[in-house]
């Protein structure tokens, strides 16, 4: 449980690193692009699946939503940055319940350009960080206050967390526009693809307690991120 706890810490300070990172470049030249993100991911799910089918639930999707934001600074062709991103699964109703998996990751990114010209960076990425996924079951039901009063016990939720990292591949195209002699920034477009893996994942946690015998799910798979923000460069 400890060990959870401290994962999840990590991953608030590693998206907290992403809102700052694009303000660490070199002072000679500095350049940074910051970005929202959008995009698909998957999750390997059959562990989960094979426990929740032997408990006559329907089967889960592997397809999760991602969304999320990343930033990145540039330092002699070498990128420094972060990315933070929840996740949402499909709902599912089955034996009268509701039932979903949801999550979020932060990474702290390190990579190198590969290409740098007429404004366009492309470069291999590796992240590392962590990530914690939530099964929640729900009741499919709309109970009045009183009935939830007399019973509630109408759904449970367990979360799990664990240790991530991530390789991949990203380009990104900025359109300048020059504001003066010492600054230029504009509109910026790009895309990431790859591959996360959780190789250490903790216990299913329930209401601060640990639960034993449950399948290991961790952010595991691959990933296509579509971005949309701005950069800039700044000259002494």
């Amino acid at each position: 449980m400890k060990k959870n706890s401290l994962i999840l810490r990590w991953i608030f300070m590693i998206i907290l690193i992403c809102s700052v990172s694009a303000s660490l470049a070199q002072p000679k030249e500095s350049e940074g692009r910051g970005f929202f993100m959008l995009g698909w991911r998957s999750v390997d799910m059959d562990k989960l699946n094979a426990s929740m089918q032997s408990q006559e639930y329907a089967e889960l999707s592997n397809s999760f939503l991602s969304i999320g934001g990343c930033g990145y600074s540039i330092m002699k062709n070498w990128i420094l940055g972060g990315e933070g991103h929840a996740i949402e699964g499909d709902e599912v109703t089955t034996r009268g319940y509701k039932v979903s998996v949801a999550g979020g990751y932060g990474l702290l990114n390190v990579g190198y350009l590969i290409h740098k010209k007429n404004n366009l960076n492309i470069y291999p990425m590796l992240g590392v960080g962590g990530g914690a996924v939530t099964l929640n079951i729900v009741e499919n039901s709309t109970p009045s206050f009183d009935e939830m009063l007399q019973d509630p016990k109408r759904g449970t939720q367990i979360s799990s967390a664990g240790f991530m990292f991530s390789v991949g591949i990203g380009a990104d195209y900025l359109i300048m526009k020059k504001k003066n002699d010492h600054e230029e920034g504009g509109l910026a477009l790009g895309f990431r693809a790859g591959y996360s893996m959780a190789p250490f994942v903790g216990d299913w946690i329930f209401r601060d307690e640990a639960i034993s015998g449950g399948p290991e799910l961790g952010i595991t798979g691959p990933y296509v991120m579509f971005m949309i923000g701005g950069g800039g460069k700044t000259r002494e």
